[in-house]
């Protein structure tokens, strides 16, 4: 039966019947010895030919001219019938590895070399020869490598002279052994497996190697002297000089990597010496999908090597947890994702492990830095991968723009660089706000350079006054606020206090918080008290030449902004392609009250003193404060309610709907508003205010005619004109388009003046390019009104009579059916740029500022010779009149930045911005179900509008603040409170069938 040998183990090297077989079989291999009994000569069941192939077998074993390496050697033994004395077989078997390794020259020179002690060393195998024992399987395994004779050389010669004699004996043994008779050996057969069970142990047979000292620090803790101390002290001063000496030891390490990290991110090493995408940017994921990270790759820093760790995980669009983040090392994991990296003194952060793409070897992830779909889902210790900070360059020029950019328009910015799931709200929060403290810096350092705002606004021509208050005008303002909260609690606990209350009240609340004022004010009588920007109003330097070409209707309107308790006040006005222009701004501490509106508009009459003219016209809304501020500052101009704030303060008030029930508040109000002169206006009001309900007639009859319906208004003088205009949708647009100043002001005050001039100074250069380009003679709005008002009407259709008169032409039009109204045009000969816009009796030209239908049907008939469709329109919506407007050689220059300002000027530690919790809370209904907080507590929000699960709504007058139950109107209402009445009880009333009583039925 042939001879078979084992598959060889890894660590050793495979024997065969005798002498070494050192034929490189794989990583692993095991040490194999198979002995045999002789044959004795009666032994008849031996085959000659298993004999002579056993023997030669051996002989080729031995005389094998390679060997290998291990780190684990194993000695097998099948079993046999007889075994020799195995301390011979072991002194012969270990003269042959060496004679067959050291005697032939022949050996390859990329035998994989042991590692640990291989190294070790001739004086153990000395030590070995002159015991006169066998070396262990280690010692034999390590001796017999090529490259341990090459490191530790020795006498060659020699060496190959006792290699020759020992092969000599090993084959004159061999020739007398003989396999016994009967003997099968099979790959089944059990062996004896003389094995060392632990690569440690394995290693122990390889000497250490002394020829590298490790680098000693002479600086630090130094080794005690052991015999100065009693030996059972001994141990514990060793020991604790080794603590001492390791933290001393690690410290340096520390120092020396900090170097090492300084000279590799400061440009010590070659950026071309880095092997990895070493740009701090995030990528966008086509880059990252033909660029994966990898191992061998190198980055200067950890922040760099995080974005590339964050970019494969947003690639995959999973969630990581970093397991590992200091000076020396970098651990991130995830689902099926891995990475790992160390740093270096001379390359820097090294990638030594990169498990990141799907199909990776995820076996190469330790068994503890495994995420599991559960870790993942519960969101345990794991996070998105992007961070706020990586966002920033990218978002960074669309904040600057526009610094409240919503959500959704980063989202689709960044819709290149990643997944939805990394960009949540949070962290779109936090890079904006990063994003804007990067680009306006800090409000409370702002605000130390505002002498130097106003001097530099000042010098390029803009008109600028900033407002200032002491530290006794802000307490004033908190003792009120605080003085409005306790009158507000007592009247919900139906109380009230007087006077002097009041005084007593305030004097002992000041007593009782005079520490916390203190803190926040600093003391009374302290020379160094600090100075409160209470506002900034502002104009752009063109204001003054435009504001008295512009359209006689001014728009004005106050808006919150983002910033405290600031307000931004603005008024506008139009021009003639029907833009809107500025004639100035605000920014006061505090709400809309009058004081502040006060305040506004005598700053925009001082600087437009045309603006108080009886044919002004400001429109505005129903703003209590700003209508009496404005009453107080201009006499001769009038005041025009917003249709729109009118139409919602009606339907808040009365009802209505959408306005489609006829006879209710706000469907009288359309029909009435729709009106061009005052015979239509009267005829309607006595038409349908006898059907309305009182309640709803005199809501409308509140205010007067002449604030609320363009036809009244025009009716006080002849040369008033609406241009249509009714609301102040102008100026509710402009607050949209000044979005992005109101945005700004979330920052500082100062920023947003710089910006809203800038913003103002790009419109100016924008129109003003616009008004010389242009060729023809009307505007671009011009041309469209002109379009929309000759569209559809025929001259055959109406009956008209000429007259010449003083100044013009006078045309008597009607239309051509029985008992049509006669309307009188009057045609000027000549107008200003061109124009003979003229009049008519229907209202219209007054009231929408176009030609009515009737002076298109004239100017169409040719009834005046030379009278053209361009003449016929208004010279506010001519080329020429708006190029009056924007000079050709008039600049708004608004260059100038907060940088620019602080390296000119120096601050002024004493400014500060007013607190916002000193002034009362935004209009706006609070919750019923928080806390009300005091004054000490800053309040500073009053809260959201409480939202209802189901909204009220009444089926009768169709109001949302109350239910169908509780409406006056309601005639069960009113009977069941006259029967309740008559029988003089108390009871509750039944309650109504579900059509009247239900909450909430739309």
């Amino acid at each position: 039966m042939p001879l078979h040998n084992k598959p060889a183990r890894r660590g050793g090297v495979q024997k065969g019947a005798e002498g070494s077989s050192a034929s490189p079989t794989g990583p692993r291999r095991s040490l194999r010895r198979e002995t045999r009994e002789p044959p004795s000569p009666s032994d008849s069941g031996a085959s000659p030919s298993l004999n002579t192939r056993s023997t030669s077998r051996a002989k080729s074993s031995v005389s094998s001219p390679t060997s290998s390496t291990a780190k684990r050697s194993s000695v097998r033994t099948p079993a046999l019938t007889a075994v020799p004395e195995l301390s011979s077989l072991k002194a012969r078997r270990g003269k042959a590895i060496r004679g067959s390794v050291k005697g032939n020259s022949d050996t390859p020179a990329d035998i994989a070399y042991p590692r640990g002690r291989a190294r070790q060393l001739p004086q153990r195998l000395e030590e070995l020869d002159e015991e006169k024992e066998p070396p262990s399987p280690g010692v034999a395994a390590a001796a017999g490598t090529l490259l341990y004779a090459k490191s530790y050389g020795g006498n060659e010669e020699e060496e190959i002279n006792v290699s020759s004699e020992e092969s000599k004996s090993d084959r004159s043994d061999e020739s007398e052994y003989i396999l016994p008779e009967g003997l099968a050996y099979s790959d089944d057969d059990d062996v004896v497996l003389l094995e060392i069970d632990s690569d440690d142990e394995a290693m122990k047979g390889f000497p250490r190697d002394t020829s590298k000292n490790k680098t000693y620090n002479r600086d630090g803790p130094q080794p005690p002297n052991l015999e100065r101390y009693p030996e059972d002290d001994r141990q514990e001063v060793l020991d604790a000089y080794k603590k001492k000496r390791k933290a001393f030891n690690d410290q340096m390490r520390k120092k020396r990597a900090k170097l090492a990290r300084e000279g590799v991110e400061g440009g010590g090493v070659n950026p071309s010496d880095f092997k990895g995408w070493n740009v701090e940017r995030l990528r966008t994921m086509d880059e990252v999908e033909t660029h994966p990270l990898k191992v061998g790759h190198t980055f200067s820093s950890r922040d760099i090597l995080y974005l590339r760790v964050a970019e494969e995980a947003n690639h995959r669009g999973i969630v990581i947890r970093v397991n590992r983040s200091d000076d020396q090392q970098f651990v991130a994991s995830g689902i099926e994702f891995y990475v790992r990296a160390t740093f270096a003194d001379k390359c820097g952060w090294v990638v030594t492990a990169a498990v990141c793409r799907e199909g990776g070897d995820i076996l190469k992830i330790p068994p503890q830095y495994r995420v599991t779909e559960v870790d993942a889902k519960n969101r345990r210790a794991v996070t998105t991968p992007l961070k706020s900070r990586m966002i920033v360059p990218i978002i960074l020029n669309a904040v600057g723009a526009n610094p409240g950019i919503p959500y959704p328009y980063l989202r689709e910015l960044l819709s290149s660089y990643a997944k939805p799931y990394a960009l949540t709200d949070s962290i779109l929060q936090e890079a904006r706000d990063l994003a804007k403290k990067q680009l306006f810096g800090i409000a409370e350092e702002n605000v130390q350079y505002t002498k130097g705002v106003e001097k530099e606004l000042r010098e390029l021509g803009h008109h600028v006054t900033v407002l200032y208050a002491n530290r006794k005008e802000i307490i004033q303002s908190v003792c009120a606020v605080v003085l409005r909260e306790e009158v507000d609690r007592l009247k919900k606990l139906k109380q009230t206090m007087g006077h002097g209350e009041q005084v007593t009240f305030i004097q002992r609340w000041k007593k009782d918080n005079e520490l916390f004022l203190t803190q926040q004010f600093g003391m009374s009588d302290a020379s160094n008290q600090k100075t409160f920007v209470k506002g900034v109003l502002f104009a752009p330097s063109t204001s003054t030449h435009i504001a008295p070409k512009l359209q006689d209707v001014l728009q004005a309107d106050g808006a919150h902004s983002q910033f405290g308790k600031y307000t931004l006040y603005q008024a506008y006005g139009t021009n003639a392609n029907g833009n809107m222009s500025p004639f100035a701004f605000g920014l006061l501490f505090g709400n809309e009250d009058k004081d502040n509106w006060s305040i506004f508009w005598n700053f925009v009459k001082e600087l437009h003193p045309c603006l108080d003219d009886m044919c002004k016209t400001f429109l505005t809304d129903q703003d209590k404060g700003c209508i009496r501020a404005l009453e107080s500052t201009f006499q001769l101009a009038g005041q025009f309610m917003c249709s729109f704030h009118r139409r919602q303060n009606i339907l808040k008030n009365c009802g209505g709907g959408k306005g489609r029930i006829p006879y209710s508040a706000l469907w009288v109000y359309n029909m009435l508003i729709s009106c061009h002169n005052m015979d239509a206006l009267e005829a309607m009001k006595v038409k349908f205010y006898d059907h309305m309900h009182p309640t709803d007639a005199y809501y409308l009859q509140k205010l007067g005619d002449d604030v609320q319906y363009p036809a009244a208004r025009c009716a006080v003088n002849d040369k008033i004109c609406m241009y249509g205009k009714s609301a102040s949708s102008g100026v509710e647009s402009m607050n949209n388009a000044n979005q992005i100043a109101r945005q700004k002001t979330a920052v500082d005050v100062l920023n947003a003046v710089i910006l809203l001039l800038k913003l103002e100074a790009e419109r100016f250069d924008f129109y003003q390019r616009q008004a010389w380009e242009r060729e023809d003679i009307l505007t671009d709005k011009g041309m469209r009104l002109m379009e929309e008002c000759f569209d559809g009407v025929k001259p055959a259709e109406y009956q008209m009579n000429t007259v010449i008169v003083e100044g013009g032409h006078q045309v008597t039009v009607n239309k051509a059916v029985v008992n049509a109204k006669r309307y009188t045009v009057f045609i000027p000969l000549d107008g200003r740029h061109g124009s003979r816009f003229g009049k008519c009796t229907c209202g219209l030209p007054a009231t929408d500022g176009v030609p009515c239908a009737h002076m298109v049907a004239v100017a169409k008939s040719s009834s005046i010779e030379g009278l053209s469709r361009i003449q016929i329109m208004p010279y506010w919506w001519t080329t020429a009149h708006w190029r009056e407007q924007y000079l050709m050689d008039a600049t708004c220059n608004a260059n100038i930045s907060m940088e620019s300002v602080k390296g000119k000027h120096r601050p002024d530690q004493h400014l500060a911005y007013c607190p916002s919790w000193t002034a009362g809370r935004k209009k706006g209904r609070p919750k019923s179900n928080t806390r009300e907080k005091g004054i000490a507590d800053h309040i500073q929000d009053s809260g959201k509008k409480r939202k209802r699960a189901v909204r009220m709504f009444c089926r009768i007058c169709h109001k949302y603040n109350h239910n169908t139950d509780d409406c006056f109107k309601n005639p069960l209402k009113k009977a069941t409170e006259t029967v309740d009445l008559d029988l003089g009880r108390g009871e509750e009333k039944e309650e109504e069938n579900d059509i009247t009583g239900q909450e909430g039925m739309v």
